[in-house]
């Protein structure tokens, strides 16, 4: 019973991340969130400048722990090369329908 709910607990969360990704996503512009983070424009992020983004937006008032950014960039670095490219950023976050298209 506990694998059936702990199934049912992430595939509601899989879904609310979804609604996140058709309403509130769309509302902002996601290639320049990935232009914002890429400070340097290299046309690649690493892990640092996750933290570096969050830090300046947040005033060391973070929103989430370094492990959830140590978790979301992973996440975004499915290659494990140690940076995400602009289309990959947008693959993760965008609904698959808008990256589609």
């Amino acid at each position: 019973m506990k694998v059936g709910k702990l199934f049912e607990d992430m595939l509601q969360l899989e879904n609310q991340l979804e609604m996140h990704r058709k309403y509130k996503l769309s509302q902002i512009n996601i290639r320049d969130s990935f232009r914002c983070i890429d400070a340097n424009g290299r046309g690649f992020i690493t892990l640092e400048d996750y933290y570096i983004f969050f830090e300046d937006y947040y005033c060391d008032d973070l929103p989430v722990s370094t492990e959830e950014i140590d978790y979301l960039f992973k996440r975004h670095d499915k290659e494990g090369l140690g940076r995400v490219t602009e289309a990959t950023f947008l693959k993760e976050l965008m609904p698959m329908e808008d990256f589609m298209s």
